[in-house]
């Protein structure tokens, strides 16, 4: 995951963590279905 361009700051609600939140997201996705 390339979240070296993306700093993940909870507090700061910019265009730029919408990226990583849809990537995280994704990534949970992508786990639950392996793990079911």
């Amino acid at each position: 995951m390339a979240k070296t361009n993306y700093p993940k700051n909870p507090t700061s609600k910019n265009s730029r963590t919408r990226p990583v939140l849809m990537e995280e997201e994704a990534t949970a996705v992508v786990i639950m279905m392996i793990m079911i």
